[in-house]
Order: C-alpha cells, then sequence, then structure tokens
C-alpha cells in the first residue's frame, strides 16, 4: 500500500510541476510596442530626404520616372517632385474632387503619408 502512495504523490508532483512550467511560459509578460508598430504618424519633423523620398519610390515612381513619365510627370528630383507639390500633388493624392486620384488605379496613400506630405508642402516643400 506504501508504495502506491509514493507512486500516487509522484505522479501529481510530476503532473503539477507540468502544469505550472506550462502556465509559466503562457503568461509571459510582453510589451506592447515590442508586439506591434506604432501607429502614430510623427510630422513634427517633415524632410525631403528622410520622409518625403520614400513615400515617391513606393508609391509614385514606378510610373512617374524619366523611363516611365506617364500624363508627362516626372517625379526623379527635387526640382520635379516641388513643381508638383506647388501645383496638384496633395490634390491627386489626397483623391480631391476635380484632380486625377493618384496612385492610379490604386488605393489612397495611407492617411500618415498623406499628412506627411501636405505638412512638407505647407512647410515651403523644403530639399532637407
Amino acid at each position: 500500500m506504501e508504495k502506491v502512495k509514493i507512486k500516487n504523490y509522484f505522479y501529481t508532483i510530476i503532473t503539477l510541476l507540468a502544469i505550472i512550467m506550462a502556465m509559466s511560459q503562457g503568461c509571459k509578460y510582453e510589451n506592447e510596442e515590442e508586439l506591434f508598430e506604432s501607429n502614430e504618424c510623427d510630422i513634427s519633423m517633415v524632410s525631403y530626404q528622410l520622409d518625403i523620398i520614400p513615400i515617391v519610390d513606393q508609391n509614385c515612381f514606378i510610373c512617374h520616372s524619366t523611363a516611365e513619365a506617364r500624363g508627362d510627370v516626372i517625379l526623379d528630383t527635387y526640382i520635379d517632385i516641388k513643381s508638383w507639390a506647388d501645383e496638384s500633388l496633395f490634390c491627386a493624392i489626397n483623391h480631391d474632387e476635380g484632380c486625377t486620384n493618384m496612385p492610379k488605379n490604386q488605393p489612397k496613400l495611407s492617411e500618415c503619408d498623406i499628412l506627411t506630405i501636405k505638412t512638407w508642402i505647407d512647410e515651403g516643400a523644403l530639399e532637407n
């Protein structure tokens, strides 16, 4: 009888240890910032080099480079982009009435990208 009690006690201890170990792994504290990208749109210091060029490269350049020049719009250089910024860039990317929506036949740019470009334009569309 004593051997049966020791055996049951041993299995109970092993089972409890396994449950505790499994729970401790499942309850690990995670930092939200480490798990998810920030949805914050920082427009406090918009830079042509760091902010505008990547947006144009990702969303516009495929159709509006010297090689393509669709709609006679070229966005290869700062001067090219600035001339459209002064004219109708914001209207097009914001899908305003009376403008050709850009990117053409694509979803609207993210609100953050639109806000970044608007801020850059409003601050004088500097080559910074």
